[in-house]
């Protein structure tokens, strides 16, 4: 499908976010580098990688990676011990999307907005949008 827009002086042109990999932060888990201590420091404590994200257009189906590789870091490792510092060197790996599908969610992820759900309580009833129950669709 293809749209044209007139733009209005002052506002950027409208580009659909689509489904592809974008680059974004990822802390690195510690437990990578030393899963035995907490009681040192990394550098870089965050890497930059590419992930899945973006828009399918519909609630039914969902941004993910359909090809994935794993991307080596080399992370520091400081540790202060008895008044010393010791810094080593590690390689970490973290993984990387390198293409992004819209794929269809299986029926039981599909979220269904409009079930309410009442509050056991003796409180004042009170009605609440379903947030975090999924149900089957028939």
């Amino acid at each position: 499908l293809s749209f044209s827009f007139n733009v209005i002086q002052g506002y950027s042109s409208t580009k659909p976010a689509s489904c592809k990999p974008r680059p974004i932060s990822v802390e690195i888990p510690r437990y990578k580098v030393d899963p035995s201590s907490a009681g040192f420091f990394l550098w870089p404590s965050c890497v930059e990688v590419d992930r899945c994200s973006g828009c399918c257009n519909t609630k039914t189906y969902k941004c993910i990676p359909s090809l994935t590789q794993f991307k080596s870091f080399q992370i520091a490792k400081l540790t202060y011990r008895y008044g010393r510092k010791e810094l080593s060197v590690h390689t970490v790996t973290v993984q990387e999307h390198i293409s992004c599908n819209c794929t269809e969610l299986p029926r039981r992820h599909i979220m269904r907005p409009d079930v309410i759900r009442i509050s056991p309580r003796k409180e004042p009833l009170s009605t609440k949008l379903c947030s975090s129950t999924c149900l089957l669709r028939h």
